[in-house]
């Protein structure tokens, strides 16, 4: 019973059971044929052991592929490859793209459909979820029906309470009040959207221009500026800045014209407000240095310092200035110099000048408590050098009057109103009441101590008394 089969060799062992009574004492076998055919071999029972069942092993010959499950092919039986393959998973198709692995689990191709549209049924089915964020409704379902989701507040692009945030079409989403546990990272300022920090859609922070600057507050420094090393804290400071540098500005409106002035420090509402091009000036306190515009080097302490009560005197190009006080400054219209005014209201006219005060202040030097336009306590210096200089030291003043009399020759005591430390120098002038009289009178003093001095006087145009009183101005000092 030989069947031609493919040139292939594959070897298929049919191991076939017949039940047989009769012995044999031979053992009978059947050789592959030339023609690579099916060929029946007995290989039991034994000639020795001629009893039991008789073992015939079927061979087969075909063309085979590893872990490739065979099947019979249409009459003629052969073996060919079947669909189904074996490699720990039963795979079907020869792109094994439907596979049931050892552990049951059934691996679907992409896009599988499944009857009904995708419909089907649901023996049983529950869904639990968080019930503050989800409204769960047809669970479980044991048979067929609707498992509904439903959010309690649905995610919200607006500031909602208790909502998901979602994002709008533009990528942006609000909210209440952040809580970081880490770092708010900006970008660099690139442009009016990028990097900048906004409150109500204007700027607030940001270090547009340069990563030197920093700019806080609304509409402080601008998006346009290419000056470096600003430092901004208010509402429109620096907000006209275009090249300048190094400036520092705080206060509302503070350096608010700056366009190119370099090296100013402005702290206060307005401080240098009008100022485009002046550089290195310091201006602190509400409106100081206000009308500067192009002056260079000034100090300006206090409210109004170098603006004063009357703008029109205002500093304005002048330069190397100090104004300290409430509305200390320029007393004229004229722009000056290295002029100095100290004091609340003091005036200073004329450059290279120093004024202290308002007119009114008594100035103290080495005293708290100055009882004249200048109180020195201690000694005065005249000069420019310790060897050439004169130095003065307590000094009192007065005038005292001596009445008519008889004789040619008179003494007077003068008590001096403070008591020196030590006996001073006296110096005094002797003058007539009445400018008109021609008298002449010689001065000279003794008995001089630390609280008094004797004056010595006598007529000389003739040898007789005077009838009209007599001035003696005095001037003492240590």
């Amino acid at each position: 019973m030989t069947r031609p089969c493919s040139r292939n060799s594959l070897v298929v062992s049919l191991f076939v059971f017949l039940a047989v009574t009769l012995s044999a004492a031979q053992m009978q076998v059947a050789s592959l044929h030339s023609d690579n055919g099916l060929v029946w071999q007995r290989t039991s029972p034994t000639a020795q052991k001629p009893d039991g069942p008789v073992l015939y092993q079927l061979l087969f010959s075909t063309a085979g592929i590893p872990n490739q499950i065979s099947k019979f092919d249409t009459n003629p039986r052969h073996l060919t490859n079947s669909l189904l393959s074996d490699n720990g998973s039963i795979r079907v198709g020869t792109g094994n793209l439907f596979a049931i692995a050892s552990n049951g689990i059934i691996t679907f191709a992409s896009g599988q459909t499944f009857p009904g549209g995708g419909a089907g049924t649901v023996t049983s089915v529950g869904l639990a979820a968080p019930v503050s964020d989800f409204i769960v409704s047809g669970s479980p379902v044991t048979g067929t029906g609707t498992l509904t989701f439903n959010w309690n507040i649905a995610p919200a692009t607006a500031d909602t309470a208790s909502a998901i945030v979602k994002r709008d079409a533009s990528g942006n989403f609000g909210a209440n009040t952040i809580t970081l546990d880490g770092n708010l990272a900006l970008p660099s300022t690139a442009s009016g959207t990028v990097g900048v920090l906004t409150i109500g859609g204007a700027p607030f922070l940001h270090s547009f221009g340069s990563p030197a600057n920093t700019f806080v507050g609304l509409a402080a420094g601008n998006l346009s500026l290419t000056g470096a090393l600003n430092t901004v804290v208010g509402n429109g400071a620096l907000s006209h800045e275009t090249s300048g540098d190094s400036n520092t500005a705080i206060g509302v409106n503070a350096l608010y014209t700056n366009t190119i002035g370099v090296g100013n420090t402005s702290t206060g509402v307005s401080a240098l407000n009008s100022n485009t091009q002046g550089g290195f000036n310091t201006a602190i306190g509400m409106a100081a240095l206000f009308s500067n515009t192009a002056g260079n080097y000034n100090v300006a302490i206090g409210r109004d310092a170098g603006y004063t009560g009357t703008p029109a005197n205002a500093n304005t190009t002048g330069s190397q200035n100090t104004f300290v006080g409430y509305s200390a400054g320029p007393g004229t219209s004229t722009q000056l110099t290295n002029a100095t005014a100290i004091g609340s209201n003091a005036k200073v006219s004329s450059s290279n000048s120093l004024v202290l005060g308002d007119g009114t202040v008594n100035v103290g030097v080495g005293t708290p408590t100055p009882g004249a336009k200048l109180d020195v306590s201690g000694t005065v210096r005249v000069g420019n050098a310790t060897t050439t200089g004169t130095t003065i030291g307590a000094i009192q003043a007065g005038t005292a009057t001596l009445g008519t009399s008889l004789t040619q020759e008179a003494q007077f005591t003068v008590t001096f109103p403070s008591t020196f430390a030590s006996v001073p120098h006296v110096i005094v002038t002797a003058r007539a009441a009445d400018a008109t009289v021609a008298d002449v009178f010689a001065v000279s003093t003794r008995s001089i101590s630390t609280t008094q001095f004797v004056i010595n006087i006598i007529r000389l145009d003739m040898n007789a008394g005077w009838g009209q009183n007599l001035q003696l101005d005095w001037f003492a000092w240590q």
